[in-house]
């Protein structure tokens, strides 16, 4: 590259002391020029030791630390956002670490996809180490457990609806708003769907590299399965065209034998109906289990059906609940 773009970086924070060093060191060993790029790290007012450790590299680097005081994820995007000085800005996750020549991709395809506002890369799943942990990487990489997700199992660069952790020309804001704040999660597909609905464009190219720590526990593991279901059918108040129809499979999957498991009480043969949708999933459920086995050992076979079914029913449950509070939010408004 001959002309290097000034790119913002931000970081959105809060008790993130496990992973915070290792997040901001990736982006600070970039093989793109130190004076070319900023780090601006939002927080959310820590309780840990987060903001002791990003102080560490202040002096040094140039990184700052902005305070939000209303700690959630988008007001601390919004305020990285509004503090930026490039005309890029890229948002990794806390909980991420990118590849040395991250930057540097995101720019080349920006620059080569002058159409789109927007580019992101392929997310590899990793994990602290311990055997649960490492299946539930395995479990978030496979195509069963979280569908045709590009970000995390595509392999070709193509436009898509959307990207991870992307590379936004930051005047897309200034034209279609800034991050819901009314959002606890999910803010970006709202973001997403804005941008689309202005013509913008998000292309995604697997050679932009980036890992993200998976939750280390069985019960972290359902509680974001759970709150990523709620907070998908929520965001439906604000963007009717935020959702595909992956989002909605989990709810579709619980609701289909919910209804089944009541039907064959009431009609006999309906048995037949419900056995025929058990039979499919267990053996889509095998398939994904003996993929995940080749790649990883007979042991995370073993384990990987109890999470496959644990990751869709948390999602499917909380798409229901998610439902109950949209139509409290409708009510409200009426």
């Amino acid at each position: 590259m001959s002309n290097y773009e000034f790119i913002s970086v931000i970081i959105v924070m809060r008790n993130e002391e496990n992973y915070i060093e290792k997040c901001l060191l990736s982006i600070l060993n970039q093989d793109y020029p130190k004076d070319k790029y900023e780090v601006i790290v939002v927080d959310g007012e820590s309780t840990d030791k987060s903001v002791d450790i990003v102080s560490k590299y202040v002096d040094e680097f140039n990184v700052k630390i902005i305070n939000n005081p209303k700690r959630n994820l988008a007001s601390g995007w919004n305020l990285g956002i509004k503090n930026a000085k490039g005309n890029i800005v890229i948002r990794p996750d806390a909980h991420s670490t990118i590849e040395p020549d991250f930057i540097k991709k995101n720019i080349e395809t920006l620059a080569e996809k002058t159409d789109a506002v927007c580019v992101g890369g392929k997310i590899n799943s990793i994990c602290n180490g311990s055997f649960i942990a490492k299946s539930i990487s395995s479990v978030l990489s496979s195509p069963f457990g979280v569908g045709n997700s590009q970000f995390r199992i595509g392999n070709k660069a193509q436009y898509v609806d959307t990207v991870a952790y992307g590379a936004y020309r930051k005047y897309i804001f200034d034209k279609c708003g800034y991050f819901n704040e009314h959002l606890d999660r999910n803010q970006d597909l709202e973001m997403h769907s804005r941008i689309k609905e202005s013509g913008g464009k998000f292309y995604f190219n697997p050679d932009i590299k980036s890992n993200y720590y998976t939750r280390n526990t069985f019960k972290g593991f359902v509680n974001q399965a759970y709150r990523n279901g709620k907070w998908n059918i929520i965001t439906l108040n604000w963007q009717k065209n935020a959702l595909s129809i992956r989002h909605l499979i989990p709810l579709i999957f619980v609701l289909s034998m919910l209804l089944n498991i009541v039907m064959s009480f009431i009609v006999n043969k309906w048995k037949y109906i419900l056995l025929a949708e058990v039979i499919s999933y267990i053996l889509a459920m095998i398939i994904g289990a003996i993929k995940i086995g080749l790649n990883n050992g007979i042991t995370y076979a073993l384990i990987s059906p109890l999470l496959f079914l644990s990751l869709h029913v948390s999602y499917g449950i909380g798409s229901m609940v998610g439902i109950i509070s949209l139509l409290k939010l409708k009510l409200q408004r009426s």
